[in-house]
């Protein structure tokens, strides 16, 4: 990207040189002059990242801006034109029952609660720990790490099937 930069400016100062080269009657000038507004335009773009006199890039614009508001009526009416089917509640067969229980079984007491309350009930990792007493990040940890086991549970479950 910097070399793209410094081929514009090389380009702009050579422009800039032949502009002022030329007489002041020349009708080239008036190109020139175009020419190189664009590429002090594109050197701008390109070093800053946002277009260039933009009072308020798109990035930049208020919350409120970009925010629809909907009344509940509008809402539920969008949501009775578009009915989705609901899905039909899954059947573990014994044999994908006894695979969890195996892989559930090399985590700790800990972990197995965790790992269960966010998986299977989906509470959030805040929830879980406001309900254990621990910290945030202490969730998350026994999250991974019970992941990792139940992957490599997985893997050699696997493997052995193989």
């Amino acid at each position: 990207m910097n070399e793209l930069i410094l081929e514009y400016k090389r380009a702009l100062k050579d422009t800039k040189r032949s502009y002022e080269q030329l007489d002041e009657t020349d009708p080239s000038r008036k190109i020139f002059s175009a020419m190189i507004n664009d590429l002090e335009y594109v050197v701008k773009w390109l070093s800053t990242g946002r277009q260039p006199e933009a009072k308020r890039a798109i990035d930049r614009r208020s919350v409120y801006q970009r925010t629809v508001f909907a009344s509940p009526e509008v809402l539920e009416a969008l949501a009775n034109q578009y009915k989705f089917p609901k899905e039909s509640p899954r059947t573990v067969s014994d044999e994908d029952k006894r695979l969890i229980e195996y892989a559930l079984s090399t985590l700790t007491q800990k972990q197995k609660e965790m790992y269960l309350s966010h998986v299977a009930d989906g509470n959030s990792l805040g929830k879980i720990a406001s309900l254990t007493g621990v910290s945030k990040g202490t969730v998350q940890k026994n999250i991974e790490r019970a992941k990792k086991k139940i992957a490599i549970q997985l893997d050699l479950i696997r493997s052995k099937g193989a």
